[in-house]
């Protein structure tokens, strides 16, 4: 089957080209394809019969989650909290899947269970911080999405990457706008019948400004004689250091001038920058109170030890707290579905005007 445009349908049917005759046809995207705007009930799409006519599918919307994993069970348990926490129409599927390390629970597992309730379309939301991490990537190319960095991204978070068996191309993603980025060790690709739409990471959305904001003001005392210094993982590669880069350093100057602080930067423990940059800062605003903020989803092994090992000798403030179980993380989660389901909602409106 192969999803058209109703109006290249009609150009296709008077020209006496029928679709899938092997001649060049138009980019689709997820709104011109006729997706849904009420997830879990049954919505139509416009395809081209064997005989030339245009007929309407019935499509089906689902979602999956999917974050990185641990052998933790707090921190999965923090995860699916933040996914159960999701607002979406009655009757749209949600799976909380994960990369490894959790048993029954991985991507191909929640990939399986959405077809089988007779999923057709899955909005796949990845639940990491940035889109630097290597897992992201690896995660995108094993979906059939376009690779990080693919030019015509928009600089927001959002809806941009679809694939799928029955898409004619897949849309630029809406990923930091740099050469493309692809894994050195790719996943195999995931078994999948249905079409598949991808957000972006968190990134730097406006709930992470919102918690940051938030949580850097309960540490504060005097914003204007204080300083505020986030931290991120980062990576070792350089082009996708630069999305670190990009995002954290968007982020600092939004909470320095939201709360009002003198100062903010940012630092990474890969590239390990963090007790040089926390050096420069004492000796050149040695009077700036320090307010140090993690940037992961959940407590662990870098927010309790990775961070203040490397702060040893320094004054500062730090908490260590992350971003879950923060309730914005489950708002994001539900704008990122609502921003396609919206978007595909005047695109529906349209493609029935045009056929009435």
């Amino acid at each position: 089957m192969t999803v058209v445009r109703l109006s290249e349908q009609v150009r296709q049917v008077e020209s006496g080209r029928p679709a899938g005759s092997g001649q060049p046809a138009e980019r689709v995207s997820p709104a011109e394809s006729g997706s849904p705007a009420d997830g879990g009930q049954a919505a139509e799409c416009m395809r081209m019969s064997e005989n030339g006519r245009a007929v309407r599918d019935e499509r089906k919307f689902g979602v999956l989650v999917m974050s990185h994993g641990s052998r933790d069970p707090e921190w999965v348990r923090l995860i699916d909290e933040a996914v159960a926490g999701m607002e979406v129409p009655a009757g749209t599927p949600v799976e909380s899947s994960f990369l490894e390390l959790v048993e029954g629970r991985l991507i191909q597992d929640g990939i399986d269970r959405l077809e089988e309730q007779g999923v057709t379309d899955i909005i796949a939301i990845p639940l990491f911080v940035c889109s630097g991490s290597n897992h992201v990537a690896e995660i995108l190319q094993a979906l059939g999405l376009p690779p990080i960095g693919t030019a015509g991204r928009e600089d927001r978070p959002g809806i941009g990457m679809t694939a799928g068996p029955v898409l004619l191309s897949a849309e630029p993603a809406l990923l930091p706008a740099e050469p493309a980025l692809t894994p050195d060790d790719p996943l195999p690709p995931f078994r999948l019948t249905a079409r598949v739409h991808g957000c972006a990471p968190l990134d730097d959305c406006p709930e992470m400004e919102d918690i940051l904001s938030s949580e850097a003001m309960s540490l504060s005392e005097a914003p204007g004689r204080e300083m505020v210094l986030l931290v991120g993982h980062g990576n070792g590669k350089p082009g996708m250091h630069r999305l670190w880069i990009r995002m954290l350093g968007s982020l600092a100057g939004r909470v320095r001038e939201r709360c009002g602080f003198a100062a903010a930067d940012y630092a990474t423990l890969l590239p390990d920058e963090l007790a040089s940059k926390m050096s420069a800062w004492e000796q050149a605003r040695p009077e700036l109170r320090k307010i140090v903020l993690p940037l992961f989803l959940s407590e662990g092994y870098f927010t309790k030890q990775a961070i203040p090992s490397r702060l040893k000798g320094f004054s500062y403030v730090y908490d260590g707290r992350a971003l879950l179980p923060h309730p914005l993380v489950s708002g994001w989660l539900t704008r990122q579905a609502a921003l396609f389901l919206r978007q595909t909602e005047s695109a529906n409106e349209s493609a029935k005007e045009n056929d009435a």
